[in-house]
């Protein structure tokens, strides 16, 4: 959940190319930086399903308040997904972590999707 924080590392790592500055060993516990993109697409995908009565509200646009429990719940959830999405790509020979999926994810999720995204203001993400 600490998105801004966990962004600064990969980000240096992505610069250094994993070397000098940007070499860190404990990388592979860094978590998917838990946004509002992340849920989007891995719901319009199949990957996470939503409580019927949430994905309503999201699909009105209504705003979802920061730190209760379905904002927390769905971004727990985005972390889950793709910690499982992590597990299932090394099953099949990809050795990748939990930011460098959260990447695929992301910028695969600035095309047009099925779904929205939740609204919420916040300054964590």
């Amino acid at each position: 959940f600490y998105k801004r924080a966990q962004i600064l590392v990969a980000d240096v790592w992505g610069t250094f190319g994993g070397e000098g500055p940007g070499k860190f060993a404990d990388l592979p516990w860094l978590t998917a930086f838990a946004d509002y993109k992340l849920p989007q697409i891995l719901w319009d995908q199949g990957a996470m399903r939503l409580h019927p009565a949430l994905a309503e509200r999201i699909q009105r646009g209504e705003l979802i308040r920061w730190g209760n429990a379905e904002e927390v719940e769905l971004r727990a959830a985005t972390v889950v997904a793709v910690e499982e999405l992590v597990f299932l790509l090394r099953k099949r020979g990809r050795d990748l972590v939990s930011f460098q999926v959260d990447w695929l994810l992301w910028n695969a999720a600035q095309g047009g999707l099925a779904v929205p995204h939740h609204r919420t203001l916040t300054w964590a993400y």
